[in-house]
Parts: C-alpha cells; structure tokens; sequence
C-alpha cells in the first residue's frame, strides 16, 4: 500500500482521495506514536480519575520496537511517585502499580500496533479491542514517594486472540552499586477481540508532527524527526 510518508512517496503518486491526507518529514518513531497515543488522544489515556496517572506525571522515556512483523516491543515510560499513588506508609500503592501496568501495557500494545501499521502505510489504524484475562504483580521492593521511577512495559507476544504482555518497574540509580532498583514485575495477559477501534492514520501522523513542532518551539531548535 501507498505510504502517507513524504520521504517514501512523491507528491504526484498520491491518489486524488490521499490529497487532504498529513504527511511529514519523517516515519514516526514507536516512541513518538507511543507518545501521541498518551499525550495527544485522550481516549486511549485514562486516569481513573486521579491526574497522577496519566501526562504529564507519565511520560515516554523509550521505545525498542521488535522486528517488523514480530509483534513485539518495549516502551519504557517514567513518572513521578506523587501524593496520590502512595500507600500509608509514604510509598507506591500496590494498586497504584497495578494500575498504572494494566494501562502501561495496554498503551504499549496499541503503539506498537499502530506503529506496525503506520509503517505498512494504511489509510486506516485499526486497534484492537482487548480486556484483562490476568494481571499479576510481584511486589520486590518500595517505590519511594517523590522518586522518579521507569515502568518497562512490554509486549512479548500478540496474536488474534491472546496478547501476552509485561512490566518492569524500577527507580535507576537507586539499588546497589548504582544500578536500577527492582521495584515489581508483571505479566498480563489480554484477550484480543474481534471488534476494534479505527484511527485515520493522518489523524495520528499529523499529531506526531504536532509534537514535533511543540519540541522544537520549547527548545527553539528546528523540528526534530524522531523523538
């Protein structure tokens, strides 16, 4: 299919129904869809009503997708454990990380289809529908109130009817001999349904370069094409 990329598609290639479609300057980074799909489409960011779960406490540290085609990934987010996601005893409430994995991975799991499908050059996303078979955490050490801390969120496998995905999260830094401290791991297993959820990919290629643009004004550099 046609790619809605300028750098992989001349102007005069693309069809008259492509004409009103966003291009930019560069393919997005699963990082940077990873990123819209946080920041800039709030339907795919719930905070279960407390701010503290979503941007901009939340952010989008790192992304390593798999091979094309593999249906895997890693994207790293990092946050801030504030006030509200602490427990009595001043740090990261077990529900609080639970929480913020089951929307971590889900997010993962919608960028890197998204960023698979981008690439492949459709008109259309399509994201799958998915709801929680398992969520599991083991609790290896306490997140600090006031540290900053990385939840690795990954998708190991995703298929048609099963995605098996992860999380680690861990402070850096802060364990012994200056590396990064445990904090818990996950495993959470999402039933992939049938229906799904349909994004235009202009829609999300012209709020990539919207974020591009955001950057650039904030550091006063020329837009960048990869986050």
């Amino acid at each position: 299919k046609t790619s809605l990329w300028r750098s992989a598609v001349p102007p005069r290639a693309l069809p008259r129904t492509r004409a009103r479609m966003a291009v930019i300057a560069a393919p997005p980074s699963l990082a940077e869809v990873a990123r819209w799909l946080l920041e800039g489409n709030s339907t795919s960011s719930p905070t279960f009503g407390v701010a503290d779960f979503g941007p901009p406490n939340v952010r989008v540290k790192d992304a390593k997708p798999g091979p094309l085609g593999s249906g895997s990934a890693v994207v790293t987010f990092e946050l801030t454990v504030t006030k509200p996601l602490l427990n009595p005893f001043g740090t990261l409430h077990g529900g609080a990380n639970a929480t913020l994995v089951d929307q971590l991975t889900t997010l993962a799991l919608m960028a890197m289809e998204s960023w698979q499908q981008l690439a492949q050059g459709v008109e259309t996303v399509q994201l799958s529908a998915s709801t929680s078979a398992t969520l599991s955490v083991e609790y290896v050490a306490a997140g600090k109130g006031g540290a900053t801390i990385c939840c690795a969120a990954s998708v190991d496998r995703s298929g048609r009817r099963l995605a098996f995905l992860g999380a680690e999260m861990f402070q850096e830094g802060a364990g012994k001999n200056g590396l990064p401290l445990l904090i818990s791991k996950a495993r959470h297993i999402k039933n992939v349904m049938d229906a799904s959820i349909a994004l235009p990919a202009a829609h999300i290629l012209s709020g990539v370069e919207a974020l591009r643009r955001q950057d650039a004004a904030a550091s006063g550099a020329a837009p960048a094409s990869r986050l």
